[in-house]
């Protein structure tokens, strides 16, 4: 009797990264509108989430360092105050009425390290939370893309630990700030985290990402079966970072009549790409979003939504507003995809755009899918400047002229926060962060 053994051989992450596929060339992409090539490093100038480089090493998929550590309430607001950049949020977490320091767990991940930090009264949420780092797996965020399916290896391999985070069930609702590689000392940041909701669960989650010179970042949030998750979504670019390229992605898995409720702010300072794929994967599952963008000096965001529903009786709405001004550019290329087994959807996408310069620009393409007959599904798009009548009204009224535009313009962009209430702590940082945008698009 013969046997034969089969010789494995183990690559190191450099001939790793050497093996990974470059750039397809698939035109029919809708990449077109950006250039996918930026989002390709040359492999010798790719370093991993703990910033080392690639070529060469043989680091495998080594775990988060997770450090536990309890401050007062006054270190905590100005923790958000530093996030955040905002006076008004600490002044209003002080107060009491926005927030409560009991339930609030903050996550800071940097560079292959996490910080859990809590106030002494939300220890005992902090310690029935579940909290693991594993070797990272992730699926492509975009089905049928081969360029989604070549950044995802590129992001296996630069976040080979991925950082997953488990939501119990709570007698009250907790409320979690992920911030997500706020820490400038690296030129380039990967990060690859999972939140999972469990089965009857409801939790508050703000999800904030910092500014690199490179960035790719991939959120995943699976909710179980009448799970109900309430989040903001949001970056805020720095100025320092002007010539920088970040692609922010996240997968929301909704089962069975699982609920989720989001309110998304996307300030960029350079180049920003941004996939939002939300996938009613249950029987009457629910997704209400908003987003409110702001692109402004010569700041670029593509932003992608897709609404992708593959069980039936389920819903998914999404309102977008987009403000331009100064040289900046948006481009909003959002898809609802109804497989044939989805019946009985009903899902909208509306976009609206404003454009307050003559340099600035905006490109909307909603678009639809649709294979079975009995569906309820609408998208829209609407651009235009401001409207000259209303600033007139507005003057004679006692307003300023600038004045005038500010409120209009901060009127139109707060319905994206619609889908969160406001007496919500993520509706407070979602104001605050938004604030910055327009001040720097009416300057």
């Amino acid at each position: 009797m013969t046997s034969t053994h089969t010789q494995i051989q183990l690559m190191s992450i450099g001939e790793r990264v050497s093996a990974l596929s470059t750039l397809p060339q698939r035109p029919e992409e809708n990449w077109r509108r950006t250039d996918a090539s930026q989002f390709f490093l040359p492999d010798g100038e790719v370093v991993n989430s703990f910033g080392q480089s690639v070529l060469g090493s043989h680091l495998a998929a080594s775990p988060y360092k997770i450090n536990f550590k309890t401050v007062s309430s006054a270190e905590m607001n100005a923790a958000l105050c530093k996030l955040f950049g905002d006076k008004l949020a600490a002044e209003q977490n002080d107060s009491g009425d926005f927030l409560d320091v009991n339930r609030l767990v903050m996550l800071s991940l940097n560079n292959g390290s996490l910080a859990v930090v809590s106030c002494a009264e939300a220890d005992s949420w902090v310690g029935r939370l579940e909290i693991a780092s594993r070797p990272s797996r992730p699926d492509s965020i975009l089905r049928d893309s081969a360029i989604s399916a070549a950044l995802t290896e590129r992001l296996q391999v630069c976040a080979p630990s991925e950082l997953v985070i488990r939501i119990p069930r709570f007698e009250h609702t907790p409320l979690l700030l992920i911030a997500i590689e706020h820490d400038s000392a690296f030129a380039q940041s990967y990060a690859n985290v999972t939140v999972d909701i469990a089965e009857g669960a409801s939790s508050e989650l703000a999800v904030l990402h910092g500014s690199s010179e490179f960035a790719h970042h991939r959120l995943t949030l699976r909710l179980g079966r009448e799970a109900c998750v309430k989040q903001f979504w949001g970056h805020l670019g720095y100025p320092s970072a002007a010539q920088g390229k970040m692609l922010l992605e996240r997968k929301v898995k909704l089962s069975a009549r699982a609920q989720f409720f989001d309110a998304s702010v996307f300030v960029p300072a350079a180049t920003l790409r941004v996939i939002s794929n939300i996938t009613p994967e249950g029987e009457a599952a629910v997704a209400q979003c908003g987003t409110s963008i702001v692109a402004c000096e010569n700041a670029v965001i593509d932003y992608e939504p897709l609404q992708d529903h593959l069980a039936p009786h389920a819903q998914s709405h999404l309102r977008a507003k987009v403000v331009a001004g100064q040289r900046g550019k948006a481009i909003f290329q959002g898809l609802i995809n109804v497989e044939r087994e989805a019946v009985q959807t009903n899902a909208s996408q509306v976009n609206k755009n404003l454009i307050l310069s003559k340099r600035a620009r905006v490109d909307s393409m909603p678009r639809l899918r649709i294979l079975p007959d009995e569906v309820a599904c609408k998208h829209g798009s609407a651009t235009g400047e401001l409207d000259a009548k209303q600033i007139h009204y507005l003057m004679t009224r006692g307003f300023s002229e600038h004045a005038a535009k500010e409120l209009v313009v901060r009127g139109f962009v707060l319905e994206g926060l619609s889908q969160i209430p406001q007496e919500s702590p993520l509706f407070v940082w979602a104001e605050a962060l938004l604030n910055q945008g327009l001040n720097r698009v009416l300057k």
